[in-house]
């Protein structure tokens, strides 16, 4: 959570921190002997104050003028007053209100004004957002829940395009153009109108590593950026198609965490991780083209070869010429590599020689040694590939002529 004065506040299995804004020392833990460790839902209220709730505690108040902390008591022990349950997994600031649900299946909606409690039975809730001014959508463990925000719950939708849910729904986001996106556990993305009924399902199948989805985000320009537990993603929004973050962005290897993402101030987008919070700036061109990527080769050397044998023959690669060798150079290695217009470098490389051969996966130095070739004409062929998605970003070719030994003329 940003709040209004740019500090970033980290829930997590340690408890509350938060990051001054301007201070570029480490969070400052906000520690208090009743207060738990597990926390997972942040929020902050019209008055600057910070709410925090999690895995079997209370909720708890950060109060914005003098940083003190205050536990709301539970209305297991109050009667009809007080944070639902000790499991509170979504806390939503609307105005005058603070809505409190988790997994004991009542949700709370506290009216600050009234210091009074409306308690809304039957609801385990995973995630919250407002959706109009009457209106709040709820990520349940039924579906996708619509809220009036007097009368409590309308309707749950457990059906998206005709596809019935296969499990939960555990993060819902309202993007810019009013579509709804939702992260499941086991349906895969989901994008959705709450107008017209029309959807759109993403799955294993369209390039996500697991259909259990655990954020939905979306970025300054408009793309929506999603998560699974080892996998980072954004939706290319001129044709739908899932990428691959690790293709154009230097992902660390972790673990990405259950609703735990921002879209800060400035623009940049954050993920909780197993590591910590994985923060980037989204603003890239993603849009590849084929010259984006181009293979090279180097470190070419022939066994044996006189010196101008050599530099005829390293002219000629270089040029993008037959490279023509006597029969006694028929013995050369070669390494090659690529450069990318775009952040990334999740290369895979593979080879053949000959047009009819198998590709081969290249060594790990991509380097390759090839000993008394045949006489002929052999075309070598590298090609590069992303590692994560399979597909094939560039392709080189050199043709290799080898002369006919001098005692065939005979």
């Amino acid at each position: 959570l940003q709040d209004r004065e740019g500090n970033l506040w980290l829930g997590s299995d340690e408890g509350l921190a938060v990051m001054r804004n301007g201070s570029s020392s480490l969070a400052e833990k906000i520690s208090d002997d009743g207060l738990p460790h597990v926390v997972l839902s942040l929020a902050e209220d019209s008055a600057g104050n910070i709410w925090a709730g999690g895995y079997s505690m209370c909720v708890y108040t950060v109060h914005g003028v003098d940083g003190s902390l205050e536990q709301i008591p539970s209305y297991k022990d109050n009667g009809s007053y007080g944070a639902p349950s000790s499991f509170i997994y979504s806390i939503l600031s609307d105005g005058d209100y603070i809505w409190m649900g988790g997994i004991e299946g009542r949700l709370a909606r506290y009216d600050k004004s009234t210091d009074r409690y409306t308690y809304f039975d039957n609801l385990l809730v995973g995630d919250m957002i407002k959706y109009s001014a009457d209106t709040l959508l709820a990520a349940t463990v039924e579906g996708l829940s619509v809220i009036d925000r007097e009368k409590g719950v309308v309707g749950t939708i457990s059906s998206f395009g005709g596809v019935p849910l296969s499990g939960p729904v555990r993060n819902v986001f309202k993007a810019r153009d009013g579509r709804i996106w939702m992260s499941t556990d086991g349906s895969g993305l989901i994008s959705y109108s709450l107008q017209t009924g029309e959807a759109m399902q993403y799955t294993k199948a369209d390039g996500l590593s697991s259909m259990s989805v655990n954020n939905v985000l979306e970025d300054r320009s408009g793309r929506i950026w999603t998560t699974t537990e080892d996998g980072l993603y954004w939706i290319d929004s001129m044709s739908g198609a899932v990428k691959n973050a690790r293709s154009y962005l230097s992902v660390p290897e972790c673990f990405f965490n259950d609703r735990a993402a921002i879209c800060l101030q400035d623009g940049r987008l954050g993920f909780g991780t197993s590591s910590g919070v994985f923060f980037f700036t989204p603003e890239i061109n993603p849009y590849r083209t084929p010259e984006a990527c181009r293979i090279y080769f180097y470190d070419f050397d022939i066994i044996g070869a006189q010196d101008r044998v050599y530099l005829s023959a390293v002219k000629a690669l270089h040029s993008d010429r037959n490279v023509v060798l006597p029969y006694r150079s028929r013995s050369f290695r070669i390494s090659y590599s690529a450069i990318a217009d775009y952040c990334g470098g999740g290369f895979s490389f593979s080879y053949r020689l000959g047009s009819h051969d198998e590709w081969n996966a290249s060594p790990e130095d991509n380097t390759l040694i090839f000993n008394d070739i045949a006489s002929g004409s052999h075309v070598l062929s590298v090609r590069v590939s992303d590692k994560f998605t399979g597909e094939v970003l560039a392709e080189k070719q050199v043709r290799f002529v080898i002369k006919s030994p001098w005692w065939a003329s005979w």
